[in-house]
């Protein structure tokens, strides 16, 4: 079976598993990855933000494990894409 990209992922609704814990104060930013808060260099939400028309995303060529994606907290499931820096040590 094929792991979707993150951005096919995301519709998912996969069960909450986390190492992390957003609290109702926090917001998400979309343009940070849910999972360090680095930016996650994501070319839609460059588009949405610039109005500058972007190269698909990188994550559109990558495949994720389920285990990363139940570690994205619900809340920023379908809001915020993974950096590739958390992808790159999921897979090490």
């Amino acid at each position: 079976m094929a792991v979707p990209t993150i951005c096919e992922s995301l519709e998912w609704q996969l069960p909450l598993i986390t190492e992390f814990t957003m609290t109702p104060t926090q917001s998400l930013n979309p343009q940070n990855c849910p999972l360090c808060g680095k930016p996650n260099q994501c070319a839609t939400e460059v588009q949405l933000a610039t109005g500058i028309p972007q190269p698909p995303c990188w994550c559109t060529q990558t495949q994720f494990s389920a285990e990363l994606l139940n570690k994205i907290p619900e809340a920023a499931r379908g809001v915020a894409c993974l950096c590739a820096a958390c992808v790159k040590a999921d897979a090490a």
